[in-house]
């Protein structure tokens, strides 16, 4: 097919392996580092999609992991679980750690010395650090794998998974929004370089604030945001989003509460505004 042509998948990964619809996929022969998502479906055609795409998403999602490693010993991976079709995003939500903690344990079995499996790699050690990324950095995930690595043994366990509590040794990269920070140097330096003032700049964020990125970027930036597009939905409006109340959005995700697009108050809308929800069906 098309999305398996050969002119697209150029670099051939290291690995690939294959458990209960998960794949994931390392840029490197002994140690490779990159984030384990979980894809959430809530209707037959959106996981039919996702299914569809799993393998081109893991494999795109590795190979740019590879290419922002270049400064770090570590190769590029990363790991997509496909939850099974679900009613509701509470349904989701209570699947999701035992679908992430049945991966752990799956890709701790293959990279464990075993008798029973045959070690392609002759000999070799082969180690996968693992981070969090969509729906896998909250609830303690990442500890939990971390400690799982203790309990079979792993000598790499303490590394084994960043994102961690600080009780675990961990640096919380979203409570110090370090991505975001760079992330709007850049944006920073390009409008002054341009002269343009950054209240004048319109932005569209595609993550919202229950996002890592998404919240940071709102909490610290001063353009008028227009449009965002998350998990929940779309919310937009051409005269901009009130920034108060996205701040206030944001915050609720740092004070462990829930939060989306979706909650922004309507009634701060301006007649051309609108938001949609995911689960809207005749818009």
């Amino acid at each position: 097919s098309l999305s398996l042509s050969h002119s697209f998948f150029l670099t051939l990964s290291f690995s690939f392996f294959l458990s209960f619809f998960l794949f994931p996929c390392a840029f490197a022969l002994q140690v490779a580092r990159g984030g384990i998502r979980v894809v959430q479906s809530f209707t037959t055609q959106s996981y039919q999609r996702n299914k569809e795409t799993a393998f081109d998403e893991v494999y795109k999602l590795a190979s740019t992991q590879n290419l922002k490693n270049k400064d770090i010993p570590e190769g590029g991976s990363k790991g997509v679980i496909l939850l099974n079709k679900t009613e509701t995003r509470e349904e989701a939500s209570i699947l999701t750690p035992s679908a992430f903690k049945g991966y752990i344990d799956s890709m701790l079995d293959v990279l464990l010395p075993d008798e029973r499996i045959v070690d392609r790699l002759s000999g070799k050690e082969e180690v996968l650090f693992l981070g969090p990324d969509e729906h896998t950095g909250t609830g303690g995930l990442m500890d939990w794998a971390a400690q799982r690595a203790h309990e079979r043994n792993a000598w790499f366990w303490k590394a084994f998974t960043t994102g961690k509590s600080p009780q675990m040794g961990g640096v919380p990269h979203d409570t110090y929004g370090m991505t975001t920070a760079s992330i709007e140097t850049y944006v920073r330096g390009v409008l002054e370089k341009e002269g343009l003032k950054e209240e004048e700049v319109t932005r569209h964020l595609v993550g919202g604030p229950d996002g890592d990125l998404g919240s940071n970027a709102i909490l610290k930036s001063q353009t008028k945001t227009t449009t965002i597009v998350d998990g929940s939905g779309v919310l937009h409006d051409p005269k901009g989003l009130d920034l108060d109340e996205l701040r206030r959005l944001a915050n609720r995700r740092f004070e462990k509460l829930p939060t989306c697009a979706m909650d922004y108050n309507a009634k701060l809308l301006s007649p051309q505004g609108f938001k949609i929800s995911q689960d809207d069906r005749d818009v």
